[in-house]
């Protein structure tokens, strides 16, 4: 008996079907979320990221642009990790579910970059380069959505008594 040669997915050259792409896309940054814990960004290259990630260099380019397109999803997904955690603890404020508020707010915020160390990798060597395009994606990504969330939830402890409810939060924050 033969195969039967129609139920045989076709092997073509080209981009890799959907649920390929997705994997190959997840092993890229893993592999390169594995390099930041030991190396700069700078230190790293895209040669030795595809190899960990069992492909070509090439994958980078066609999935992230570039290194730095590649850094910059890095720092979006963690950036969107802080903010899940932080609206988790705001609900959890607004429930009433925290002994106290303050003190968790301030854990929360000193803890966030132990918990995300190679956005902290990033961040710093970053900060030595001039005019660093991440640093940059960075600022844009976190600045005016942390600003607003540490607002809300500054106005909702003051609204449950934690802090004097005349404070003035966006004074506070006036730059």
């Amino acid at each position: 008996d033969q195969p039967d040669l129609a139920r045989r997915p076709m092997l073509t050259r080209g981009r890799p079907a959907l649920r390929e792409n997705r994997q190959v896309f997840e092993d890229i940054l893993c592999a390169a979320t594995h390099y930041l814990l030991e190396k700069t960004p700078q230190q790293i290259s895209t040669k030795e990221i595809a190899a960990r990630a069992g492909t070509r260099p090439a994958m980078i380019y066609y999935y992230f642009g570039s290194k730095d397109g590649l850094l910059q999803e890095i720092i979006r997904r963690n950036v969107e990790e802080i903010l899940e955690d932080f609206l988790a603890m705001q609900e959890a404020i607004r429930r009433g579910e925290l002994r106290d508020p303050t003190r968790e707010m301030i854990a929360f915020l000193v803890t966030v970059f132990q918990r995300h160390p190679a956005l902290c990798r990033i961040l710093a060597s970053e900060q030595l380069r001039e005019e660093s395009p991440l640093t940059k994606f960075y600022a844009h990504q976190w600045g005016s959505r942390a600003r607003t969330m540490v607002t809300e939830a500054i106005t909702q402890l003051a609204e449950a008594g934690y802090y004097r409810r005349n404070i003035d939060v966006e004074r506070t924050f006036a730059m």
